[in-house]
């Protein structure tokens, strides 16, 4: 992934020239030979030198004729489609050259023709205007600001924050979301002065003034009813081995995660079958494993993967480590707290990856939401009345998934069924007579954490009670599988994720690429008819079927899902509590009003008094409170 930035303002010269230094030092680690600045009217824009395990760099692409000047990160799927729109011969021009060809050919529309990952800026000189465009799903960052009539972009924020004089007014609101564990905002960041641009967007600086359009909207209608079951499972499949071949960097500088669950694998092993066949093998392998507590551990499951060869393997291990030994590093990178638990075992993954020499690596993510779980599917029957075939496949489901089909099935007549309002009430009535003997002595327990942290005492703390129930209203108001999916896939936390993981892996100089990401896929499972993401108790039922004879059977029907919790709350016992203590309890009084003391208090508590081995809430209530906390008393002046 290469990297751009650019400045564009009333003043050229001395102050262009400051912050241009001032930006390539910040991003120096991404692209350590340096960059490519083109100078341009009243600014500049830039892109690195360096693109991590591609053997043909894309350089800036210019028609000194028409003045337009293209910096990009951009990496297409579809440049032979594209190059025969484009009437271009062999030998393909590189990807930005593409980009700039299908500008000049259609204009604004130019993105709706770009499939693949990108983000870039077009410098229209003719028309003397900065066009930035972000890639359909958001995997390419950008950040913009637009202060005084000075305009900066970057691919990390950094480099824009770190600009002599720029504005850090801290963002009260984002500040608030992430205190309740929300991210409503697709453009929001923890600086009222700077923005994201959301995917699917272009943005256009024209004569001083800035907009934003989405370009693309994903399917929100039909389904596949022609074709059989068989035959999708096909279609799946070719897809996906489509995706991870499409992201197989042209070096031999590649890695992979593996986790043991089915995403990641599932890509080592079309990783390895691609590789075969061009005779590039081993595919380089990484698994985190916790040996120290086996009944918290996936070896069983990686090493059946890596048995079925084609890969050099290496076991991480991370068993026990400090929590937030680098969490001032992880604040200045990401531009504010972290609010996933996980941050530090990434890490760990991540120097294995650098140490390795690997430049570019597959990643699992978004498996679990473009591959929906089908969680709706059951809801969706219900609405519909179609109490037979709910029953049926709830039994069906008794034997993977543990669960008693008889009081899944009265859940759901309860909650959807024709006696509704009589069971309600009388729910109401037990809750109101029983609720003060049978509160459970955990305030820890039956939470999914949304909101807890939030002190009373907010000055805004009703417009924050509302926001989080409308949050919650997304999920609980769909009303068919379809629905819920669209919401899940397209919610601001997923770009958000992915932004935060960009910083992570350019930190130790690699690039992740995501195989789930990959608009094609998307598009085709957000339209699958629902009884493809569950059946019979089976969730993400198409790709368990799609990678029959890819997998090994332990992994490709395995029904648990790896919980890192519990070796993040023994790291935090044993290395953080000092950190804890001195950020969360002996200085209260520096987030008082914004994040609940006593619930803290009580985090700290039972994670100090129990080695860590406590709900997985209180570890998450005390990182996410460890990192606002840290945030805010870096950036008290701007508060």
């Amino acid at each position: 992934m290469t990297t751009i930035a650019g400045y564009f303002g009333f003043e050229n010269g001395e102050k262009s020239s400051i912050i241009q230094s001032f930006m390539i030092e910040k991003l120096r680690h991404r692209s350590p030979p340096g960059f490519t600045p083109l100078p341009i009217t009243s600014g500049f824009i830039l892109q690195s030198l360096y693109c991590p395990g591609e053997a043909h760099h894309s350089m800036p692409a210019i028609d000194d004729d028409r003045d337009i000047h293209v910096v990009g990160s951009v990496r297409l799927d579809n440049r032979l489609e594209l190059a025969a729109l484009l009437n271009l011969a062999q030998p393909l021009p590189s990807d930005t050259e593409l980009v700039l060809a299908a500008y000049i050919k259609w204009g604004d529309r130019f993105p709706e023709y770009l499939l693949g990952d990108f983000t870039c800026a077009i410098w229209d000189g003719a028309l003397e205007r900065l066009v930035c465009v972000r890639d359909q799903l958001g995997v390419r960052p950008f950040y913009y600001a637009h202060v005084d009539g000075d305009f900066f972009f970057a691919s990390e924020p950094d480099a824009i924050l770190s600009t002599p004089g720029f504005p850090r007014r801290v963002n009260q609101e984002m500040i608030t979301d992430l205190v309740c564990g929300i991210v409503t905002s697709h453009s929001q960041t923890n600086y009222l002065d700077l923005h994201r641009l959301p995917p699917a967007h272009m943005l256009i600086l024209e004569k001083g003034a800035v907009q934003t359009s989405r370009y693309w909207s994903p399917p929100s209608t039909g389904t596949y009813q022609t074709k059989s079951e068989s035959e999708l499972i096909s279609e799946f499949r070719s897809l996906f081995l489509q995706a991870v071949a499409c992201r197989i960097p042209s070096t031999n500088a590649l890695g992979s995660a593996l986790s043991g669950g089915l995403d990641s694998s599932s890509i080592v092993r079309a990783a390895v079958d691609h590789l075969t066949a061009q005779n590039r093998l081993p595919l380089k392998t990484f698994s985190l494993v916790f040996d120290e507590t086996p009944e918290h551990n996936e070896r069983d499951y990686q090493e059946s993967v890596v048995a079925m060869g084609g890969v050099a393997h290496t076991f991480v291990p991370g068993d026990c480590h400090s929590q937030l030994q680098n969490v001032h590093d992880w604040l200045r990178r990401h531009g504010g707290p972290v609010i996933a638990p996980g941050f530090a075992m990434g890490d760990l993954i991540l120097g294995a990856i650098q140490q390795e020499g690997v430049q570019v690596y597959l990643d699992g993510l978004g498996g679990d939401e473009v591959v929906s779980h089908g969680a709706m599917r059951w809801k969706e029957l219900a609405l519909k009345g179609d109490w037979i075939k709910l029953a049926i496949d709830q039994w069906r489901s008794r034997n993977n998934t543990g669960l008693n089909p008889f009081s899944l099935f009265w859940r759901a007549f309860a909650s959807f069924g024709p006696l509704r309002p009589l069971i309600w009430r009388m729910r109401h009535l037990r809750d109101r007579l029983l609720t003060p003997w049978l509160r459970s002595s955990n305030p820890f327990k039956g939470s999914d954490g949304v909101g807890v942290l939030l002190s009373i005492e907010h000055p805004d703390f009703e417009a924050a009670t509302q926001k989080m129930g409308a949050f919650a209203a997304i999920r609980q108001n769909a009303r068919t599988e379809q629905e819920d999916h669209f919401g899940i896939l397209f919610a601001p936390l997923q770009a958000y994720a992915i932004e935060y993981l960009d910083q992570d892996n350019f930190a130790k100089g690699v690039e992740a690429r995501y195989p789930f990401w990959d608009r094609r896929l998307v598009e085709f499972c957000l339209t699958l008819p629902a009884e493809l993401k569950l059946k019979n108790g089976w969730s993400r039922y198409i790709l368990r079927h799609a990678m029959e004879g890819l997998l090994p059977k332990k992994v490709q029907w395995r029904t648990d899902k790896f919980n890192f919790m519990p070796q993040i709350g023994t790291g935090l016992a044993s290395y953080d509590l000092d950190t804890l203590q001195r950020v969360l309890i002996d200085k209260k009084d520096a987030y008082e009003g914004l994040m609940n003391g006593d619930f803290i208090q009580e985090a700290f508590d039972a994670i100090k008094t129990s080695q860590g081995k406590v709900d997985d809430l209180c570890i998450s209530v005390l990182l996410r409170a460890a990192s606002v906390a840290l945030f805010l008393e870096a950036e008290k002046p701007n508060s």
